[in-house]
């Protein structure tokens, strides 16, 4: 039986789906790429001593957190929309429990590198953004987790937290973005200082990490805000080829 035009139409819009995700996670891929490259090349490596090379776990798991990870949780349900929804919501927990893992770790390096160092720690804009995100994390997990894991949580409430949860992982993925691109300017500066005017290699590796992270941002917001993306529309596809 010939597919209906709503069908047709559906398919074609699944394409596009799975083909700016491709590319979106391409994206990701190549900006946690970029960061370890950069870490490991222009900034010394990795240590756990309290040196400049422990600030160096920092940007690695904040790219790794609130860009790669997150931004795949955002879009699980819509790209992987064949999963049990049950499936789906443990996988999105497991992703954030993740992210949580790589933001603590992330600021105890940084924290603690500052304080052997004896520099001030939350003195900049960066700090400032950084930590309100992910305080705002913090919370969006464990409202997440008591509203959407625990069976006995009353469901008109979930249904009403709905909107706001998918509202506040948005904003505090945009957040974290905005915190990394800032982050990565004021490493570049303070670390080379009056070198990143001439624009020698290493901040050529700095600015293409920004700017995948930025493009790896704008497939995270297509996939999120485009409605023919939506799980809904996925799934009523699915079912209407069921019954075919």
């Amino acid at each position: 039986m010939e597919p209906s035009p709503m069908a047709r139409q559906l398919q074609k819009t699944r394409l596009m789906m799975y083909a700016t995700f491709g590319v979106t996670e391409a994206l990701g891929v190549v900006a946690v790429f970029l960061v370890l490259n950069w870490v490991v090349h222009s900034l010394g490596g990795f240590a756990w001593d309290g040196s400049s090379q422990q600030f160096n776990w920092h940007p690695f798991l904040m790219v790794t957190a609130f860009a790669f990870l997150m931004g795949n949780s955002l879009v699980l349900y819509r790209v992987f929309y064949f999963l049990d929804k049950k499936v789906a919501k443990v996988a999105h927990s497991a992703i954030h429990t993740a992210s949580l893992v790589c933001i603590m770790l992330a600021l105890y390096a940084v924290i603690d590198n500052h304080n052997q160092s004896n520099t001030n720690n939350m003195y900049s804009l960066h700090s400032w953004i950084g930590m309100t995100t992910c305080v705002l994390f913090f919370l969006q997990l464990v409202f997440g987790f008591a509203a959407y894991l625990v069976p006995q949580f009353p469901e008109s409430i979930k249904a009403n937290m709905m909107p706001i949860h998918r509202f506040m992982g948005t904003l505090i993925f945009c957040m974290g973005i905005a915190s990394i691109i800032s982050g990565i300017t004021e490493k570049a500066i303070f670390t080379y200082a009056g070198e990143y005017q001439h624009l020698p290699g290493w901040s050529v590796e700095a600015n293409l990490l920004g700017l995948a992270v930025a493009l790896y941002a704008v497939g995270i917001g297509i996939l999120v805000t485009n409605p023919s993306f939506s799980r809904e529309d996925n799934i009523a596809q699915m079912w209407e080829n069921l019954n075919d």
